[in-house]
């Protein structure tokens, strides 16, 4: 539909008009109205469709798409090496489901001093007096006797000494600090352990 302000964008895009038909050309809006109004539904204009626009990207991908994985893959912050150890603390978990059935777990836990400050790294063990177990070699590592009838699990708390760690890599990619050996104990304020009597 024309109208007087229409044909004034005309004239400025270059559209010859006569300045003096501009109220004819208002009457003949007016006719068109009319025509319009006398259409009927059927052969009346429909509406232009709004176009489709792609939704933005940006919030979504950028970049590389490597941007967008997600790494669950654990890895320790513990560098593998030999370290010294300023404190231990133990912990006993009774009655812990294991394959071999339901023992005690036996938790000691090391204060590595590196250079860029002191972790914490875990040594589980089941509670065992037998000669061939991890826990009864580690507790002639640490205290240079072996396990009786009965243990104090206290006396592995508070030791002082060297330490050696290795990564472990699972079959899912993980890696895990595990103390391989301990060597030097004492505790705290004392000397260490004699070379001879120490689990070598």
């Amino acid at each position: 539909m024309t109208t007087g302000m229409d044909s004034t964008l005309d004239n400025n895009e270059g559209v010859q008009s006569n300045p003096g038909n501009s109220g004819s050309t208002a009457s003949s809006s007016g006719r068109e109205q009319a025509a319009n109004l006398a259409m009927s539904p059927a052969t009346a204009p429909s509406p232009s469709p709004v176009p489709h626009t792609a939704p933005d990207q940006s919030d979504t991908q950028t970049g590389d798409s490597s941007d967008m994985i997600l790494d669950f893959t654990y890895k320790t912050s513990m560098p593998a090496g030999d370290f010294l150890f300023s404190d231990t603390d133990v912990q006993i978990h009774r009655n812990q489901s294991t394959r071999y059935g339901i023992r005690h777990q036996v938790v000691v836990t090391f204060h590595v001093e590196l250079p860029t400050g002191t972790l914490l790294v875990d040594r589980k063990f089941m509670a065992s007096k037998s000669s061939v177990s991890q826990f009864y070699r580690f507790v002639v590592q640490m205290l240079g006797r072996a396990v009786g009838k009965t243990f104090d699990c206290c006396e592995l708390a508070g030791m002082t000494g060297m330490l050696r760690i290795v990564h472990n890599t699972s079959d899912e990619g993980d890696t895990y600090a595990n103390v391989e050996q301990v060597w030097n104990c004492s505790r705290k304020g004392t000397r260490p352990l004699p070379p001879d009597e120490k689990l070598q």
